[in-house]
């Protein structure tokens, strides 16, 4: 009497060819090109990647970094966090503010909106400087990628101050 065996060998293969095609476009797309590392590292336990697949992503990689900057960097990327210091300034509250460029590129001539903004406490204008109802932020010099720049104001209550626009690049 003669068994059949059968192989999970073709199952395998083609598992790995398809998550390659799929990890492949994703980073051609940029989509997941910041990210890619981490999904590698998550996904190590479930699959097998072989060296080609590996080369082929480094390839792509480089490639990716070289035809459009590195990971995509937006507006979305300059964060602005206010805090109340403790301090009392004329019988006012201080708050410290920072802004934060959560990317690896440097973002320029980033202004803020400063509607209504007020301060009894005196502002470096080489950190922020008014423009109408609009702030510059460090006279416009770049915020390189993952840097930080602090101010602090004096007021009653705290403003709301969000970007609305900036030069971004050149990223490292």
């Amino acid at each position: 009497m003669a068994t059949t065996r059968t192989s999970s060998a073709p199952t395998t293969t083609t598992f790995k060819f398809l998550t390659s095609i799929i990890f492949l476009f994703l980073i051609i797309k940029g989509n997941m090109l910041c990210h890619f590392s981490k999904v590698l590292i998550f996904l190590q336990p479930f699959c097998n990647f072989t060296m080609i697949f590996s080369l082929i992503s480094s390839f792509c990689i480089i490639l990716k970094t070289f035809w459009s900057g590195s990971c995509d960097c937006s507006l979305n990327n300059i964060n602005i966090g206010t805090a109340r210091t403790g301090r009392e300034i004329g019988g006012q509250p201080e708050w410290n503010v920072t802004v934060i460029n959560n990317c690896s590129c440097q973002q320029s001539e980033i202004k803020l909106s400063c509607k209504g903004f007020q301060s009894s406490e005196s502002i470096d204008p080489s950190i922020l400087s008014m423009e109408g109802d609009n702030c510059l932020l460090i006279s416009g010099n770049p915020l390189k990628g993952f840097d930080t720049v602090n101010f602090s104001y004096a007021w009653d209550l705290p403003f709301i101050m969000f970007p609305l626009s900036s030069v971004i690049g050149p990223c490292t």
